[in-house]
C-alpha cells in the first residue's frame, strides 16, 4: 500500500512537472484572461480621479492577446509603465502578474495571466504665477496655468501667456489627446516676433517687429518597439510689421520684402523615446528626425529644412546624474533665425545661418532634499555650437562656445512641475551673458 502511494505521488510529480516545465529552449506561450486596474484605493474604495478607460486605452492589454512567454509579456508591462511614469502625473504606480493554467489536465495550453495595476494619482492642477527675467526677452511678467491628466484623461491642458517690454506671448496647448490607437497635440499661441540681424562685432543692423498667429495639429503613431512616426500640419500668420532702425549701409531691403501673408507647414518624421524618471533624474535615450516643408499658401515657394535631435541621460551615483544633447539644422533654400535658442549663454538673435550644430552638457548634482516639500537640483553646463550663411563671411564668431551653471527647485507634492534658472556666459564675447527662469528643462 505504501509502495502505491509513493507511485502516486510520484506520477502526479511528474505529471505537474511536465504540464509547467518549459520544453528545452522553448517557453510557454501566455494569454491576458484579466487585466484589473485600482486606482488609489482607500478603504477598499476609489480614491483616485484618474479614468479607468483611459489607463486602459494606455496600457492597451486585452484579454484573449497571446504573447511568446511570461518574459515578454511582463517586458511590455514594464516599458509601458515607465512611459507613463515619465509623466509624473503619479506618486506610484506598481503592476503584479499572476500566471495558471485553467485546466491542469491539458498538455501544452497557454498559461493565462491574470494583471494588476494600481496607481495612485498625485497633485497635477497649479497655477504658476512668474516675474522673470530672460536676456532675449527682458523682464517679462505671466502665468502659466497647468492641468496635467486633465480630469483624469492622461490628457494634459496647458495655458501660458507672459508680456514684457519688448514681446508678449499667449495661447494654450491641449496634449495627448486619445485619436483611436494614435495620440494628438493641439496649440494655437498668438505672440510678438522681434527680428534682429546683426553684424560681425554683434551689433544690431536690422531689427523689426511683427504679430505671430500659429496653430498646429501634431499627431504620433506608434511603430514598432520605442519608435513612432509624427506629422504635424499647421499654419502661421504673420501681420503688422514694425521697422525699429535699421543701418543705413545695411539698408532695409529685407524688410521692404516681406509679404505678410499666411504660411502653411507640414512637419513630419520619426522619434524614438526610451527615457523614463527615476526619482528625479532621467534615464535612457530619445532621438527626432524632422522634415519641415513650409511657405505661403497662394504660391508654390517652399522652403525645407531638416532637424535632428538626440538625448541621453543616465545616472552615476545615487546623487549623480548626466545629460547630453546634441541638434542640428538644415535649411536647403533659406535661413533659420534665432539659432542661438540651441545654446545657454548665447542670445538667440547671435546666430544664424543655413545649418547648423549644436551640443549641451549638464552634470547633475542633488544637492539637498526636505521631504515631503523639496529637492533641489544644481548643475554645472557647457554647449558648444557652430553656424554657417552662405551670404555673409564666416568669422570665429559663427562658432560659439558657453559656460555657466543651473538649478532645478522639484517640488515633491507636485511631481510634474520643475522650477529652472539657468545663466550661461558667452566665452567667445566677454562680458555677455543668458539668464532663464522658467518651468520646463532646457533638453
Amino acid at each position: 500500500m505504501y509502495g502505491k502511494k509513493v507511485l502516486l505521488a510520484g506520477f502526479l510529480i511528474l505529471v505537474l512537472t511536465s504540464l509547467f516545465a518549459r520544453e528545452e529552449g522553448k517557453e510557454n506561450p501566455v494569454r491576458i484572461g484579466e487585466v484589473t486596474f485600482l486606482i488609489a484605493q482607500n478603504e477598499g474604495r476609489r480614491a483616485g480621479i484618474t479614468r479607468e478607460p483611459a489607463l486602459r486605452r494606455f496600457y492597451n492589454l486585452n484579454v484573449g492577446d497571446i504573447y511568446d512567454s511570461a518574459e515578454a509579456l511582463e517586458r511590455r508591462i514594464d516599458t509601458v509603465t515607465r512611459e507613463l511614469n515619465s509623466r509624473q502625473v503619479f506618486k506610484t504606480i506598481l503592476y503584479n502578474v499572476q500566471y495558471w493554467k485553467e485546466d491542469f489536465l491539458t498538455p501544452g495550453e497557454d498559461l493565462t495571466a491574470h494583471i494588476t495595476i494600481a496607481v495612485e494619482d498625485s497633485f497635477s492642477l497649479y497655477l504658476l504665477p512668474y516675474v522673470l527675467y530672460d536676456s532675449n526677452l527682458g523682464m517679462v511678467y505671466g502665468g502659466n496655468f497647468v492641468y496635467d491628466n486633465a480630469f483624469g484623461t492622461l490628457t494634459n491642458v496647458n495655458l501660458r501667456g507672459y508680456g514684457g517690454q519688448t514681446s508678449w506671448r499667449g495661447g494654450g496647448m491641449w496634449e495627448n489627446v486619445p485619436l483611436g490607437q494614435i495620440k494628438g497635440d493641439l496649440s494655437l499661441f498668438c505672440e510678438q516676433e522681434r527680428t534682429r540681424r546683426v553684424d560681425d562685432g554683434d551689433h544690431t543692423v536690422l531689427e523689426y517687429t511683427n504679430l505671430l498667429l500659429d496653430f498646429y495639429l501634431g499627431v504620433e503613431i506608434p511603430l514598432a518597439g520605442n519608435w513612432a512616426l509624427t506629422l504635424r500640419p499647421g499654419a502661421y500668420l504673420p501681420f503688422n510689421f514694425d521697422l525699429v532702425s535699421y543701418d543705413p549701409g545695411y539698408g532695409k531691403d529685407e524688410f521692404d520684402s516681406l509679404d505678410p501673408v499666411t504660411f502653411g507647414f507640414l512637419e513630419g518624421g520619426v522619434n524614438y523615446s526610451n527615457v523614463y524618471w527615476e526619482e528625479n533624474y532621467r534615464i535612457g535615450l530619445s532621438g527626432e528626425l524632422l522634415w519641415t516643408m513650409e511657405g505661403p499658401l497662394n504660391e508654390r515657394d517652399v522652403t525645407n529644412s531638416l532637424d535632428g535631435f538626440f538625448s541621453g541621460f543616465y545616472r552615476l551615483l545615487p546623487f549623480l546624474g548626466m545629460g547630453h544633447h546634441l541638434s542640428a539644422f538644415y535649411v536647403f533654400n533659406g535661413t533659420r533665425e534665432g539659432a542661438a535658442r540651441y545654446m545657454r549663454g548665447v542670445l538667440d538673435h547671435l546666430m544664424y545661418g543655413e545649418w547648423g550644430v549644436f551640443i549641451n552638457n549638464n552634470v547633475d548634482f542633488r544637492a539637498f532634499t526636505v521631504p515631503p516639500f523639496l529637492e533641489l537640483h544644481a548643475y554645472p553646463l557647457i554647449d558648444g555650437g557652430i553656424v554657417y550663411n552662405s551670404q555673409t563671411p564666416f568669422d570665429a564668431y559663427d562658432a560659439r562656445l558657453a559656460a555657466g551653471f543651473g538649478i532645478t527647485l522639484f517640488p515633491l507634492f507636485l511631481q510634474s512641475l520643475q522650477l529652472n534658472v539657468e545663466v550661461g556666459f558667452d566665452l567667445m564675447k566677454e562680458g555677455k551673458s543668458e539668464v532663464s527662469f522658467k518651468s520646463e528643462l532646457f533638453f
